[in-house]
């Protein structure tokens, strides 16, 4: 009952704070798991065999994803793609002053 109680007061501060972060979802299955479970009293017992061949999947997937996402990031063509990676890029603004009339007044030169 306590482990519902907390899984619960973890999903209200996940969503009151931060409900874009994605992994917040875990936390509701948490909470669903251990609701039903009190409820239906339900034992469930997982294979360690197959957790873990769903989780290296989960693994393979998620890192594929990623991998799909950082190539199309470096394969753009606009003035957000990576040339200097991992240094962001500026823009350089070249300034002609060449042109301008320099005073000195109270010996502070003023640009006209």
């Amino acid at each position: 009952m306590i482990l519902i109680f907390l899984s619960l007061v973890s999903i209200i501060f996940w969503l009151n704070t931060i409900p874009q972060f994605r992994f917040g979802f875990s936390l509701i299955l948490i909470f669903l798991y251990l609701l039903l479970d009190y409820i239906f009293n339900l034992k469930i017992f997982f294979d360690k065999k197959k957790f873990f061949h769903i989780f290296i999947f989960g693994l393979i997937i998620l890192n594929l994803k990623n991998i799909d996402r950082i190539y199309s990031e470096l394969e753009r063509n606009d003035f957000y793609k990576f040339k200097n990676f991992p240094f962001y890029n500026e823009k350089i603004i070249k300034n002609d002053y060449s042109n301008l009339n320099r005073e000195k007044i109270l010996h502070i030169e003023i640009l006209k």
